[in-house]
C-alpha cells in the first residue's frame, strides 16, 4: 500500500501479514451476527462524545455542570446501547466512572491551555528510497496547545494502553508517529517547539489513569526522531518485492485476537511450537 494510517503502521510492526492480507489481498472482516456493541464501535461511540464536549466549551462552568453536560452528551452517543439492561447494568457505571477521570484530567489540563484541537485530521507525504510517494495519515483524538509554547498530544484509549517500553522501541508509535507529524505540519501548521505525549486510559479499574510518555533513559523528542528514521526505513523495506509479511514475527509484542490469524494459522504454528518444546 501506498497509504496508511499511524495505527496500520503500528499493526505493519507488530503483525505485517494483517496488512497484506487487507491491503493487498484486500480481504475483509465480516460483519458481527449479532448486536452486542463491539471495542471498536465503543470507542467511536465514547470518543465523540468527549469532542463533542470539549467543542461545546464548558471551560468556565462549574464542576458539578461540566460532569452533567458530559453525561448527558455520553448518554445521548450511547442511547441505543443503554436499551439493554446487560449494558445499563454492567458497561454503563464503568463509562460513569472514566468520566470522572476524563473530567478531572481536562480540568488539570484547561490551567495551562491556549487552544484545544480534538479529532484533528492530519496527513503528511513521505519520500521512499525508491523515490516513491508515501501518504501517511492520522486523527489526534486532542491536541492540547499550551500558553509556554508546549504541545501535548493526547489519545483515549478505552483497552489497554501500550507500555512505555513497547513504545519506546517501536512496536507502539501511533504518539511518536503523530508528534512527528505535529513538527512537519502534518496537522496544518509546523510545530517547531517542545511537544509531549499522553495516553489516557478511560474504563478499567478506578476508572482509568494518565499514562504520560516519559522514558527514564531518552527524550521523548529523541524516540519521535528514531521512530520517523525507521518509518522511512521500513516502508522502504515493504517497496520490495522481496520482503515477505510474515505473522506475529515477534510473539512478544503480539496483539491477541486479530481479524486475520485464521488465515495465517497462528493457533495451528503456535500448537506445533508447543508441541516441539515438549519433546
Amino acid at each position: 500500500p501506498d497509504r496508511l494510517s499511524v495505527t496500520r503502521i503500528e499493526t505493519l510492526r507488530r503483525d505485517p501479514y494483517a496488512i497484506h492480507a487487507a491491503h493487498v489481498l484486500r480481504i475483509k472482516p465480516l460483519p458481527r451476527v449479532d448486536h452486542q456493541i463491539d471495542a471498536g464501535e465503543f470507542g467511536s461511540l465514547l470518543h465523540g462524545a468527549l469532542q463533542d464536549f470539549v467543542e461545546r466549551g464548558a471551560a468556565g462552568a462549574s464542576p458539578a455542570r461540566r460532569r452533567a453536560s458530559l453525561e448527558l452528551i455520553t448518554r445521548e452517543a450511547f442511547a441505543a446501547a443503554l436499551e439493554d439492561p446487560v449494558f445499563r447494568a454492567f458497561r454503563w457505571p464503568v463509562i460513569s466512572r472514566a468520566l470522572d477521570v476524563f473530567l478531572d484530567f481536562d480540568a488539570k489540563q484547561r490551567l495551562l491551555l491556549g487552544e484545544i484541537e480534538t479529532e484533528k485530521q492530519g496527513r503528511v507525504t513521505l519520500t521512499l528510497a525508491d523515490r516513491s510517494a508515501f501518504i501517511l495519515t492520522a486523527r489526534a483524538d486532542r491536541i492540547d496547545r499550551h500558553r509556554d509554547g508546549l504541545v501535548t498530544l493526547i489519545d483515549y484509549k478505552s483497552g489497554q494502553p501500550p507500555g512505555l517500553r513497547e513504545v519506546q522501541v517501536g512496536f507502539a508509535p501511533q504518539l511518536t508517529l503523530e508528534a512527528a507529524m505535529l513538527r512537519e505540519g502534518g496537522f496544518g501548521r509546523a510545530h517547531r517547539g517542545a511537544f509531549a505525549a499522553t495516553y489516557l486510559k478511560l474504563g478499567g479499574k478506578g476508572g482509568g489513569f494518565v499514562r504520560a510518555l516519559d522514558f527514564k533513559d531518552e527524550d521523548f523528542a529523541a524516540v519521535v526522531e528514531r521512530h520517523w528514521a525507521q518509518l522511512a526505513r521500513l516502508l522502504s523495506a515493504f517497496r520490495s518485492a522481496e520482503t515477505a509479511y510474515p505473522s506475529r514475527p515477534f510473539p512478544k509484542y503480539a496483539r491477541a485476537g486479530g481479524d486475520y490469524d485464521h488465515l495465517a494459522r497462528v493457533r495451528e504454528w503456535s500448537l506445533a511450537g508447543d508441541g516441539e518444546d515438549a519433546t
